[in-house]
């Protein structure tokens, strides 16, 4: 299972952006465009981590388009979507064109700077007549507050005008196996020929899912929080027992 969307890093793996405050203007319910220079969902799927992720592993390439007017609006009145505790829905990101223009001066690779859209889409690697139709498209669903190709709520329809221009390349985290293994009440991994499993035991997101039935939702995120206390203590409980009976 993935989940995204987080700041492609060359130099770092993707779940170390997670709390960086650039992350947080990249991944904002704007406008994504892959390397096409097309839309290809409805940005507001940033709000279910498990469908944005699926949604960015869906294509080769996905980016975040921003405005120098995007930028400024996240800075003076906020963002639409925090990243846990670090930013918190609606925070004002005042540090934001700091770390930014440091990521450019430091010629960071999830990260481009363009005067125009043009030079924007060579710098990104998509067609230039491609991307600005696309812009131009969404310019008009801004100005019209009706999003005609995935019904994206208008609030979160806001021009892309007003350079310069950034693209940020964004990525996805693993998270856990998909469904993991099946465990019974001891966190004892099951076999489905033999029965529990002595001795083996599977905890966290790989179990999740699957202890004895559907108990843990894995499309919302934070859920698994609870369920890794409980069944890594549940799983080391019954780990000792089982040492004991054996020694």
């Amino acid at each position: 299972m993935v989940y995204g969307a987080f700041l492609k890093d060359s130099e770092q793996p993707t779940f170390a952006m997670m709390n960086h405050l650039t992350n947080a203007a990249a991944m904002q319910p704007l406008l994504w465009v892959n390397e096409k220079g097309l839309r290809f969902v409805n940005e507001d799927v940033v709000f279910n981590m498990v469908m944005a992720g699926n949604a960015n592993l869906s294509q080769n390439k996905v980016l975040s388009i921003l405005s120098q007017d995007n930028v400024n609006r996240l800075i003076e009145v906020g963002n639409f979507v925090g990243m846990g505790l670090a930013v918190r829905n609606g925070d004002k990101l005042d540090q934001l064109q700091h770390l930014i223009d440091g990521a450019v001066n430091g010629h960071k690779t999830y990260i481009q700077k363009a005067n125009s859209l043009p030079e924007l889409a060579e710098k990104l690697g998509v067609p230039a007549d491609t991307l600005q139709k696309t812009i131009a498209d969404y310019n008009h669903y801004a100005e019209t507050q009706t999003d005609e190709q995935f019904g994206k709520p208008a609030e979160y329809l806001l021009k892309v005008e007003g350079g310069p221009f950034y693209g940020f390349v964004l990525s996805t985290c693993g998270f856990c196996s998909m469904g993991g293994v099946e465990v019974n009440t001891r966190n004892e991994v099951i076999s489905e020929e033999n029965g529990a499993i002595g001795g083996l035991y599977a905890t966290g997101n790989e179990s999740s899912g699957m202890l004895v039935g559907d108990s843990y939702d894995y499309t919302n995120g934070g859920l698994a929080v609870s369920y890794s206390f409980y069944s890594g203590r549940n799983a080391a409980t019954n780990a000792a027992a089982y040492l004991k009976k054996r020694a």
